[in-house]
């Protein structure tokens, strides 16, 4: 092989590497931001409940209070 064939060579490589290794952090970034909103959803979801809740037992109290008066 000359010159130029390992080149091209070393090229070809180097071309592959960053294509694959553009693909990979692509993947790898979709899914860390899928991660991210379930995390996300799945928190608001309890901060939701907790909400609920605490008007629950608020109103339970006022009920209390009212009846006390």
């Amino acid at each position: 092989m000359s010159g130029n064939d390992w080149t091209e060579v070393i090229g070809a490589i180097g071309l592959f590497t960053l294509v694959i290794s553009t693909v990979l952090v692509t993947v790898w970034q979709i899914n860390a931001n899928r991660r991210t909103r379930l995390v996300l959803a799945r928190e608001r979801s309890v901060r939701d409940t907790e909400l609920a809740d605490l008007r629950a037992r608020l109103e339970r109290v006022e009920n209390i209070l009212k009846e006390v008066d």
